[in-house]
């Protein structure tokens, strides 16, 4: 059935995630600014792809996750650079969902299918499919004098991704604070701190002169100490 499903999604055409949800009602709707498809992704590393238009109720929607790079055909030519495949049946709103873990930890797309013919509009050209990535969000970090942090500048971030940051102070300063969207973050021991992205991020660290140590205390050779009736002596040294 799903050699059948692959044979009408190729055949059919095929567009591509992006963008956030919004409820058309003609195949000509179909836009990069006006996508019907949304992917999120979860804490856990599973993603979630939700089809949601009246135009596909009650048909079959077939979605793919393939490998950045690579074209739709290879759900024909070579299945084994698809990460994900599956296909089902709209409901009467048009709406479907998918959810997995891509087999492997590599940069990929979701092409999305249905059994109704569709054409996909972007800068002008139509198309039938249209490259997209999965959600993101950006962390900017910066930070003051007398350390280091790494990394520093704009980094962008998968939602629900993870991010470390590790600030090093010079020698005679020490870690002041790491602010993370103005909220004080402690770091660990050996100055990191670790984030789940959620949203935009901007983390400010800063630094400050380490405390002075208290003076060394530097005795004698030989110290001797007598108790108060001299009957008893101890000496060191």
């Amino acid at each position: 059935m799903l050699k059948k499903a692959f044979a009408a999604f190729l055949a059919t055409g095929v567009f591509m995630l992006q963008a956030s949800l919004t409820i058309f009602a003609a195949e000509s709707d179909f836009t990069s600014a006006n996508n019907p498809v949304t992917v999120t992704k979860a804490a856990d590393g599973a993603y979630t792809v939700t089809v949601s238009n009246p135009y596909f109720a009650g048909e079959t929607i077939t979605a793919a996750v393939i490998r950045e790079g690579e074209d739709p055909s290879v759900l024909k030519t070579d299945p084994s650079k698809v990460l994900y495949v599956n296909e089902a049946t709209a409901d009467g709103e048009g709406s479907a969902t998918f959810q997995f873990f891509p087999r492997e930890k590599v940069p990929f797309y979701v092409a999305v299918g249905s059994s109704r013919p569709m054409s996909y509009t972007e800068g002008g050209a139509t198309t039938s499919y249209i490259k997209a990535s999965v959600k993101t969000y950006t962390v900017t970090v910066s930070s003051g004098a007398n350390g280091t942090v790494i990394p520093g500048g704009t980094t962008t971030v998968e939602e629900n991704g993870s991010f470390t940051l590790t600030a090093t102070p010079n020698q005679g300063y020490e870690l002041d604070k790491i602010l993370v969207n103005g909220a004080d973050t402690p770091a660990n021991n050996e100055g990191k701190v670790t984030i789940t992205v959620t949203r935009d991020t901007v983390i400010e660290v800063s630094f400050k002169a380490a405390a002075a140590l208290p003076p060394e205390i530097t005795l004698p050779a030989e110290v001797a100490f007598q108790s108060a009736d001299k009957t008893q002596s101890i000496t060191f040294g």
